[in-house]
């Protein structure tokens, strides 16, 4: 897909302790248009303390993005769903499985269809497939 810079949010366990990593910057200072697409994993593994930090900072991010640029966040687990931000804001990590693989490949198709500058997919999973 042409270009498309992909964007890898990692979470993984240290001695039984989570951690995530999280590098925002502004989007405006990458180019004139952007489009990013945000996928949450919404499998059961995600601990609730994790699951709603991880919501916050996402409306935190399309709070705080350019007028022209394009944000769409993704939930997947047993599937992948684009939501609204009424839905993002009622999602739970309730999914019994988490179709990581597939997400990034349909969403990464989704993507390619938006006309951008720059493009970013953002993942937030324990990257358990």
């Amino acid at each position: 897909m042409r270009g498309l810079s992909v964007t890898i949010f990692v979470r993984a366990t240290m001695k039984g302790f989570l951690f995530s990593l999280i590098l925002l910057l502004p989007l405006s200072c990458f180019a004139d248009t952007q489009a990013v697409s945000v996928l949450i994993d919404t499998s059961k593994s995600i601990p609730l303390t994790e699951f709603a930090k991880t919501k916050k900072t996402v409306q935190e991010l399309k709070k705080q993005a350019p007028p022209n640029d394009t944000i769409n966040v993704y939930a997947f687990g047993n599937n992948l769903r684009k939501l609204t931000d009424e839905q993002l804001s009622k999602l739970e990590p309730t999914d019994s499985y988490t179709y990581l693989y597939d997400a990034i490949y349909d969403s990464a198709r989704e993507l390619d269809k938006i006309s951008a500058d720059r493009k970013a997919l953002v993942l937030i999973t324990d990257g358990i497939d």
